[in-house]
């Protein structure tokens, strides 16, 4: 539990967040999508494979909705 990782920076200074809203690199043709796994800190693993698995395979198909690759925290 390292809260202190789990921030941004904006034009105000240091920015934390409540949640860790995880980005996780998946290969679409042509580059790299991050589709986000919100509340992450809240999950237990399997639970998070399980959405990974999800999002990657959307992502792959192109079918994820902006909110899904859009605002991750960490």
């Amino acid at each position: 539990q390292v809260p202190d990782a789990n921030v941004s920076w904006t034009e105000g200074g240091m920015l934390k967040h409540r949640h860790a809203d995880v980005g996780v690199a998946v290969s679409i043709p042509g580059g790299l999508i991050t589709p986000i796994v919100r509340r992450a800190d809240e999950k237990t693993l399997s639970v998070i494979s399980n959405e990974m698995k999800d999002l990657a395979a959307r992502a792959r198909s192109r079918k994820l909705k902006p909110e899904e690759y859009q605002g991750g925290t960490t």
